[in-house]
């Protein structure tokens, strides 16, 4: 049973499509029908990509698998009875789904109620799959007469300066006919650390001359404390007004998992070996953002997760088999490029670091590619049929 329609997971369906394995049943409990690929969504926003473009179509990938596709969300997981409670479709407020291996890989949720009202102000960019929905709809709301017009970022990751980045594209591409609804537009990222904080000194100066160059107010080392209404109060007292707040910061798992009893890593994700498997469970599995490595601890990023599908699928295999399982060994150093707005993007590879547009043809072909991977009946992945 796979639980979540993420990174890892579509690549095992993929796997088993492509060479079933007899006497396996996959089932993919996962609460919408496509997923969409969380490193094209800052294009998306900024109005380079069409929805169709940065989604995977789960029912078509389920059934070139020959896997059961049950479309909602997890909500309770016994360990003792081998059983996953899945929310109901129906009349029945939920429904016991038994497995023999359980593989998770749902991503993380928002940490809301580390910045006091930001469940009640703030728009979450966690889930992934939940967001599009409501960017469009500020969006609309941004496009009136006088609609939102300042809109403020709340997170110094990557997630946080690629965000800011898009939006300010977007509202920009769609008001900057009308000198003085554009002339209201404002744009601030605050961060509790300095900007993109693990990546280095020449990571930080590439993007924060890349949001002085489109003049977006940086507030580093200035935490949120409070969100309100009308924006955001830091630490110090002082009220940064805006329309429009955006939460791209602390996530956590959701409370089903973190309460089904699993052992977690000291950042309260769930622990895992070189195989993928919990440290408690020997036929439960954990990748992603949901997981933490304990033997070689990486931070958030969907290239981790990426690179985890291939493994996971094979150890999945070689555990029905009874086969010794394959160690991941993640990379010291990843690859990240960064889109900007613009058709542009730096690139960042360890201490070094890059921009220009060659940056973001370089990324578009990365996850364009990696799209196409997932495409049944597409030249990366013929129907099993053919």
């Amino acid at each position: 049973m796979l639980v979540g329609g993420g990174h890892a997971h579509v690549e095992v369906l993929r796997s088993f499509a492509m060479r079933p394995l007899a006497g396996a049943r996959l089932t993919l409990v996962t609460p919408g029908p496509e997923m969409i690929y969380s490193g094209m969504l800052p294009g998306r926003i900024a109005g380079h990509y069409s929805h169709e473009d940065c989604v995977i179509d789960l029912v078509a990938l389920c059934r070139a698998a020959g896997a059961v596709l049950v479309p909602h969300a997890a909500i309770r997981l016994d360990l003792a009875e081998k059983r996953l409670l899945v929310a109901g479709g129906g009349q029945a407020p939920y429904h016991q789904a038994p497995y023999d291996i359980l593989s998770l890989d749902i991503g993380i949720v928002p940490k809301l109620d580390a910045i006091a009202g930001a469940d009640r102000h703030a728009i979450a960019v966690k889930p992934i799959g939940d967001f599009e929905a409501k960017w469009l709809e500020l969006q609309t709301r941004c496009l009136a007469p006088e609609g939102p017009r300042r809109m403020l970022v709340i997170g110094g990751g990557a997630a946080g300066f690629e965000l800011i980045l898009a939006v300010r594209h977007a509202l920009v591409a769609e008001l900057g006919r009308d000198l003085a609804a554009a002339a209201r537009l404002s744009f601030t990222l605050i961060s509790d650390t300095p900007l993109l904080g693990a990546d280095g000194k020449a990571a930080r100066r590439a993007a924060e001359k890349a949001l002085e160059m489109r003049r977006i107010r940086l507030l580093a080392g200035r935490p949120a404390v409070r969100i309100e209404a009308g924006g955001a109060v830091l630490d110090d007292g002082s009220f940064v007004p805006a329309d429009a707040v955006f939460v791209a910061t602390q996530a956590q798992l959701p409370p089903w998992l973190r309460e089904a009893g699993l052992r977690l890593d000291a950042e309260g994700f769930v622990a895992v070996g070189p195989s993928l498997q919990t440290l408690d469970e020997e036929g439960v599995f954990a990748v992603g953002d949901c997981a933490g490595m304990v033997a070689s601890p990486r931070p958030k990023a969907g290239v981790y997760a990426v690179r985890q599908g291939p493994i996971l699928a094979a150890n999945l295999r070689r555990f029905v088999l009874g086969e010794a399982l394959l160690p991941y060994h993640p990379q010291r150093r990843r690859l990240m490029l960064l889109g900007l707005g613009e058709e542009e993007a730096i690139a960042l590879w360890g201490p070094f670091a890059a921009k220009g547009k060659w940056a973001w043809r370089w990324k578009q072909h990365i996850d364009r590619g990696w799209i196409a991977r997932y495409r049944v009946g597409g030249a990366l992945f013929p129907s099993p049929a053919t």
